[in-house]
């Protein structure tokens, strides 16, 4: 479609039938927004299927950080109380 024509009717014949199946047409705007608006629509069950795997994921990542970050703080915490308890008792030992 160089010239604003189709090259034949075969051509206009399968642009309406890509209309009518929500497929890209060679006569629209060939960007990528269009192309993904298009996909997105014709395939939305699998789209939406996807998107849920991927907030699932990163959700779980984040609660499985955060529990860690606890852990991580509270052996921290522990590490730090035996030490500062070990050094006391050396202090009153020594006296």
């Amino acid at each position: 479609m160089t010239d604003g024509r189709y090259a034949s009717a075969a051509a206009l014949a399968q642009d309406i039938q890509n209309y009518l199946d929500g497929r890209p047409v060679q006569a629209g705007p060939d960007t990528w927004t269009y192309r993904i608006n298009k996909f997105v629509r014709r395939n939305s069950r699998g789209v939406s299927s996807a998107a849920g795997v991927v907030v699932l994921i990163a959700g779980l990542a984040t609660v499985y950080t955060f529990r860690l970050a606890a852990e991580r703080d509270l052996a921290a915490l522990g590490a730090k109380s035996l030490l500062h308890r070990s050094v006391t008792e050396e202090r009153m030992g020594a006296h």
